[in-house]
C-alpha cells in the first residue's frame, strides 16, 4: 500500500501463496503503521459501547441492569464461581455443566477483582467483541498477505449487526469466534511454514473456543482431516498429533472434572440435549399447530411461525409438552437428546423439509424469535435482530464471500480449510436453528473471503 508499510517488500518474496507448502515465510503483519487500523478500532469500541448504552442495556444508566436471554446463566454461574469456588449457577445448587468454562472462568476473574457487576461482564463482551474484529484483520492478512483485505476485513466486521449485539451482551458468542478464527488464521501460517508450534498454537485456540461454546467442536475432525491430507504423510501425523493434543489441554480438564461432580465423562455441555430438542421437534418441524398460553391468547402465530427455528415446549399441545420430574441436570440431557433423535430417525422427511427452511431463514435472515418477545418494544425489540441481519450481513456478505471464495480455487487446501469451517457453521444451523450467533464462524468466513477481493494478485499476495 502507499501509506507506508515497510513489510510490503518482504511480502512480496515470501507470500505464502506463492512458495511451496513448509518453505514460506510468514508475512509480517503491521497494522499499528496504518491510521485507518486505529480508526476502525476506535469505531469498533465506540459502536459497542453505544449498542449497549441506547439498544441492550440503556438501564444501567439508571443504575440497573435487566438480564437477556442466557446472560442471566452466564452471569450467575461466573458470580458463584469467583464467591465460593464452586462451578455452580448459584452458591446453594449443585455444581453444574450447564455452562462450559471458556468464557465463564475470565468471566469469573474479572468478578473476583472487580465484583460481580453486570457491568463487568458487558465490558468482557465488549472486549471480546473488539477483540474478535483485530482477530478478522489478522486471519485476513494470513489468508490473503494483503494489508487491504485485512483492513477490510476489520471495517465490515466491526459494523456487521450480529458481531455488535452480541459484543453487548454477556454471552459467549464473540469469545468462540474470536478463538475460531485466530485458529484457523495459525493452520493458514502453519500451510505455509509446517512448524508444530504453529499448529500447536491453532489447537490451543480451537480448543478454547471449543470450550466457550462447545458446538465449535464440529470444525475440528474437518480440520484433523485438513491436516492428515499435507504433505509428507509423517509431518501430517506427527503434526495431526500436535493439534490434538493442544486442542485436548483444554478440553481434558474439563472432562476429568466433570466426572468428578457429575460422575459422567462428558466433553462438553448438559445443555446440549435441550438444544438439540428445541429445534428438532414437531413444532418446529411443522407437523402440529402451535399452542400459546393464556397471556399470549391475543398474539396471532400461524402454523409455520416455529418452522425451521426452536420452539420451547410451552407451545406445544397438551400431552406433548410433559417431562418426568426430579431428573438431574445429566438425565435431563440424555431425555432430550433421546427425544430429538427419535424424532429425527421417526419423522425423514419432515426433517428433511424442515433443514432446507432452516437454509432459507439463515439466507434470508429471519432470526427465531420467541412469542413472548413478539410484543416488545424499545431496546428490547431492537435485540430481534430481525430488521439488522438483513440485506447487509445475509445477501451482501453471502454474495461477496462466495465470489472471493472463488480467488481461493487455485489454492485447493486453502480453498479447503476455509471451506472446512464455512460447512461447519452450515451444519452447526442444520442441527441447531438459524440463528446470526450460531453462524457467527461462517459469517467470518464470508467476511474473509469477501474481503479478499480487495486484494490483488492471487491468495496471499502482496500489497501492490
Amino acid at each position: 500500500m502507499a501509506d507506508g508499510d515497510n513489510s510490503r517488500g518482504p511480502v512480496e518474496q515470501t507470500s505464502g501463496a506463492e512458495a511451496e507448502p513448509g518453505t514460506g515465510a510468514i508475512p509480517a503483519w503491521t497494522p499499528w503503521r496504518h491510521p485507518l487500523f486505529w480508526v476502525i478500532l476506535l469505531g469498533a469500541l465506540v459502536l459497542r459501547l453505544g449498542f449497549v448504552r441506547f439498544v441492550t442495556h440503556p438501564e444501567l444508566v439508571r443504575g440497573q441492569f435487566e438480564f437477556y436471554g442466557d446472560e442471566y446463566s452466564y452471569h450467575c454461574v461466573a458470580a458463584t464461581l469467583a464467591a465460593t469456588g464452586r462451578y455452580a449457577e448459584e452458591p446453594g445448587d449443585p455444581l453444574t455443566a450447564y455452562r462450559t468454562p471458556g468464557f465463564v472462568l475470565p468471566l469469573a476473574g474479572l468478578y473476583g477483582l472487580f465484583g460481580p457487576l453486570p457491568a463487568v461482564g458487558i465490558l468482557w463482551s465488549v472486549v471480546c467483541g473488539v477483540g474478535l474484529v483485530v482477530a478478522m484483520g489478522w486471519a485476513g492478512f494470513a489468508l490473503f498477505g494483503n494489508h487491504r483485505a485485512a483492513l477490510g476485513a476489520m471495517a465490515l466486521s466491526a459494523i456487521l449487526p450480529s458481531f455488535v449485539a452480541y459484543s453487548a451482551l454477556i454471552m459467549t458468542d464473540c469469545l468462540a469466534t474470536l478463538g475460531a478464527v485466530v485458529g484457523m488464521g495459525a493452520l493458514v501460517n502453519w500451510e505455509r511454514e509446517r512448524r508444530w508450534q504453529t499448529i500447536a498454537g491453532a489447537g490451543l485456540w480451537m480448543g478454547w473456543s471449543y470450550l466457550a461454546r462447545p458446538s465449535s467442536g464440529l470444525m475440528l475432525p474437518l480440520v484433523l482431516l485438513w491436516i492428515w491430507s499435507a504433505r509428507p504423510y509423517w509431518c501430517a501425523l506427527w503434526h495431526s498429533a500436535a493439534f490434538g493434543a493442544a486442542v485436548a489441554a483444554w478440553v481434558v480438564p474439563w472432562t476429568l472434572r466433570n466426572y468428578l461432580a457429575l460422575g459422567v465423562l462428558l466433553p462438553g455441555t448438559t445443555a446440549a440435549g435441550a438444544m438439540l430438542w428445541v429445534s428438532n421437534n414437531p413444532l418446529t418441524a411443522g407437523l402440529v399447530q402451535p399452542v400459546l398460553p393464556p397471556e399470549l391468547e391475543g398474539l396471532q402465530v400461524p402454523r409455520d411461525y416455529f418452522l425451521g427455528g426452536w420452539a420451547n415446549r410451552e407451545y406445544l399441545p397438551p400431552g406433548m409438552a410433559t417431562i418426568p420430574r426430579g431428573l438431574s441436570e445429566w438425565d435431563q440431557h440424555k431425555y432430550y437428546s433421546r427425544e430429538a433423535v427419535q424424532f429425527v430417525r421417526g419423522h425423514p422427511v419432515a426433517v428433511l423439509r424442515m433443514d432446507a427452511y432452516k437454509v432459507w431463514r439463515l439466507i434470508k435472515g429471519d432470526e427465531p424469535v420467541q412469542p413472548r418477545k413478539m410484543g416488545q418494544t424499545g431496546a428490547r425489540k431492537g435485540l430481534n435482530l430481525r430488521a439488522m441481519v438483513g440485506p447487509l450481513e445475509r445477501w451482501l456478505v453471502l454474495a461477496l464471500g462466495l465470489v472471493g471464495l472463488g480467488r481461493l480455487l487455485n489454492r485447493r487446501r486453502l480453498f479447503y480449510l476455509v471451506g472446512a469451517f464455512l460447512l461447519s457453521a452450515v451444519v452447526l444451523v442444520l442441527i441447531a436453528y438459524p440463528s446470526a450467533r450460531f453462524f457467527m464462524v461462517g459469517t467470518s468466513v464470508l467476511v474473509l473471503s469477501a474481503n479478499g477481493l480487495l486484494a490483488r494478485g492471487s491468495p496471499g499476495g502482496s500489497d501492490q
